[in-house]
């Protein structure tokens, strides 16, 4: 080893004597100078392998490097980077298969100059399959390519597939033979063949070409693609080819109409329930009144009768004819509910709570406070003023007392205002959380508290219109319930809101 340079140290050269003992490894040195390599017997022998004689070039070396490594262990010896050296590479013993090599060693200083004149250290391997080799870059794109599971084919500048992978063969019932090489016009199907030779023209002018269509091949289902040609170009900004890739879109495009079908179907449905609702509310209340125009004569007829139950029994028929009334009645606004919103107002929903006050015309002995600080709001009122209007007769009207006390408060969120009517009654069991807010459901029997179940749902269906969501809690303090509920922005609020929170 004449390239080697000087000795290391005792210790240095029996760690290193060791470990050749153990791992049946070899010595090697590298001249700067002659830029040649040198190997003891053992690194012959058991790594190098007889082709790699002591004293071969560094380009003989690298000959024998696996292309994938070569590009990394010449820029190392060219160039390094530290003091230490620490290789993994593969060479060639001339048999199709490969020696996995580890490179240890350290690089030699000149004390003058301080360059580096050369690197000494110890080398080992082991058997490497062919198949375990990783694949070039080439092979490796093409594997890639492969695997993308919808048809991809890239096209020469003269018109010709270069290649197409798995998917496009398996679409096009082709094998790769039989398609690279051939004139992309003869690869294509009927259908496509004058769309794809004006998108491949209009490609290789450098514009991306973008389409959906019907793609059929012989003897196979008519399928629903979008097809994408974008053009390859070199590092100056010459078009080379064309990539081609096609995507099946047909599930999406038959769950699409599916879906339409379906929302075709819903609206459908609503307007067999509006209608439905438009003649329960009218056709059948005639007979209603009908009916209790005929319970007010009997009871005429009947007002000095007083044998048995006969006025009791008539003032439950007054009851149900009252009350069957009212369900018609709730039934219209139900399917009416979210949906007549009318005109963006500009309000005070303070003085709206007011309104409402008054409208309902609250008895003395209850108190209902509005403290909602957010100026003038434009909003849709109409369906707001519903919501309140309803969830304060409610707290009234379920409130166990004589007189109690109700709060209206509201806050801006971020894209909605949070309102708030909160009570001081008994309060709403947790269990009931869904239940008050279905059709015709009510917490007390009918004969206790009179009413047709059907107010919370009006008060839900006009919310979710709106786009929010209600709910209840128990009141601050725990006695008595808090309904809450979202109420989107309108533009107008919305452009205020980012003006104030900017300022």
């Amino acid at each position: 080893m004449s390239d080697t340079p000087s000795s290391l140290g005792k210790e240095a050269e029996d760690e290193i004597q060791l470990y050749l003992d153990l791992t049946e490894s070899g010595r090697w040195a590298y001249s700067v100078e002659k830029r040649t390599f040198s190997v003891d017997s053992r690194a012959a022998e058991y790594v190098i392998g007889e082709k790699l004689c002591p004293g071969f070039t560094t380009e003989h070396f690298l000959d024998q490097v696996h292309p994938a490594d070569k590009a990394a262990v010449s820029q190392h010896f060219a160039h390094p980077t530290h003091n230490s050296l620490r290789l993994n590479f593969r060479v060639t013993d001339g048999n199709d298969s490969w020696r996995a090599i580890t490179m240890k060693g350290q690089w030699h200083l000149d004390p003058a100059s301080g360059e580096r004149t050369g690197a000494r250290g110890v080398v080992n391997c082991e058997e490497v399959a062919a198949d375990d080799l990783r694949p070039s870059e080439s092979e490796l794109i093409r594997m890639i390519v492969d695997a993308i599971p919808f048809p991809v084919m890239y096209i020469t500048a003269d018109g010709h597939v270069d290649f197409a992978n798995k998917s496009f063969c398996r679409a096009t019932r082709s094998t790769t033979e039989q398609t690279t090489g051939q004139p992309v016009t003869e690869v294509l199907s009927d259908k496509e063949r004058d769309n794809g030779t004006k998108a491949f023209l209009e490609c290789m002018k450098g514009h991306h070409v973008s389409r959906e269509g019907e793609s059929a091949v012989e003897g196979m289902p008519v399928r629903y693609c979008k097809y994408v040609y974008e053009p390859v170009r070199n590092k100056s900004g010459k078009v080379l080819g064309v990539c081609a890739t096609v995507v099946d879109l047909t599930d999406i495009k038959e769950a699409e109409e599916a879906l339409l079908a379906s929302h075709r179907e819903l609206e459908r449905s609503n307007r067999d329930l509006e209608q439905f609702a438009y003649v329960a509310s009218h056709d059948l209340k005639a007979p209603l009144r009908a009916i209790d125009v005929l319970v007010g004569w009997l009871s005429d007829d009947l007002a000095e009768f007083t044998v048995g139950d006969v006025h009791e029994n008539i003032g439950l028929l007054k009851q149900r004819t009252k009350r069957l009334n009212r369900l018609l009645d709730d039934l219209l606004a139900y399917s009416r509910a979210g949906k007549q919103v009318g005109e963006l107002t500009t309000v005070d929903c303070n003085d709206l709570v007011e309104d409402i006050c008054i409208l309902l015309d609250v008895p003395e002995n209850f108190q209902v406070q509005s403290s909602i600080d957010l100026g003038e709001l434009t909003i849709y009122a109409v369906p707001l003023e519903q919501v309140l209007r309803n969830l304060i007769s409610n707290a009234i009207k379920h409130h166990p007392g004589p007189g109690g006390r109700i709060s209206v408060t509201a806050e801006l969120k971020n894209d909605h205002y949070l309102f708030s009517v909160i009570d001081d009654g008994t309060g709403i069991p947790e269990e009931y959380s869904k239940r008050v807010f279905e059709m015709f459901q009510t917490l007390k029997p009918r004969d206790e508290l009179e009413g047709s179940g059907m107010g919370l749902a009006i008060v839900s269906r006009i919310v979710e219109c709106q786009g929010g969501r209600i709910w209840f809690e128990p009141a601050p303090g725990g006695t008595g319930t808090a309904f809450k509920f979202e109420w989107k922005l309108s533009e107008i609020d919305d452009q205020q809101s980012s003006r104030k929170n900017a300022a």
